[in-house]
């Protein structure tokens, strides 16, 4: 049988929201949710966090994590999670083990969604399961500002009723479902089995309003269990 290991990625150099990932969050650092959500579903024989930053390696290893220590070269605001991946990929020669990237920003995803996204892999070996949702408004009816003048995108659909435009999602990067071999591949093709969630647990926290939306729907999420 293959070894089960979820991966988690938290670099230190957030800008727009200083030390994030160790930043509390309802009570506790934000990474240490991430954490503690996939040790409760007891389905991983190891937790790495890859970190650059001594702070977050303590905190993930007083919540039983292993620490992964990324190496500069990967620590950089333009490198590319598919970079550390590959990189703890082959360093722990995970290439036929089945893996679960999620971020430490993955705090609204339920435990039974990642539990469905192992379902999945057992049952899809060759693609990469993860999260999605759909736009709540058609993009297709989208505009450019240049100098607050509108410039459509798409002007064949100014009179196109919403309800007849395609329904088109995007990926909310809650999990990442792989076996290791395939952490390269393109999960926006055939090789990707895309999982929709309702829009409640979709949230980028990238700047401090959202986190302000982030933990109201946590608030919000966790009332209603």
């Amino acid at each position: 049988m293959p070894k089960v290991v979820a991966i988690i990625p938290a670099r230190g150099g957030s800008k727009r929201i200083p030390k994030k990932n160790v930043k509390n969050f309802h009570g506790k650092p934000l990474i240490t949710h991430t954490i503690q959500k996939l040790k409760t579903l007891a389905l991983f024989d190891e937790l790495i966090v890859s970190t650059d930053n001594a702070d977050i390696a303590n905190i993930s290893r007083d919540c039983g994590a292993s620490i992964h220590n990324r190496s500069a070269e990967l620590s950089g605001d333009f490198t590319p999670t598919d970079a550390v991946l590959k990189n703890i990929v082959d360093t722990y020669s995970l290439h036929e083990e089945i893996c679960c990237l999620m971020y430490p920003t993955s705090i609204l995803i339920p435990h039974e969604h990642v539990k469905q996204g192992y379902d999945l892999i057992k049952k899809y070996p060759d693609k990469i399961i993860f999260t999605c949702t759909k736009f709540s408004s058609p993009p297709q009816r989208g505009f450019t500002l240049s100098e607050n003048v509108p410039v459509s995108l798409s002007a064949e659909h100014r009179y196109t009723r919403t309800q007849d435009l395609p329904s088109i999602y995007f990926d909310i990067g809650g999990y990442y479902w792989m076996y290791g071999k395939n952490s390269l591949k393109n999960p926006y093709s055939d090789h990707g089995y895309a999982v929709q969630l309702p829009e409640i647990y979709s949230q980028d926290i990238d700047n401090l309003e959202d986190w302000t939306l982030a933990e109201m729907k946590y608030q919000y999420i966790n009332s209603q269990l």
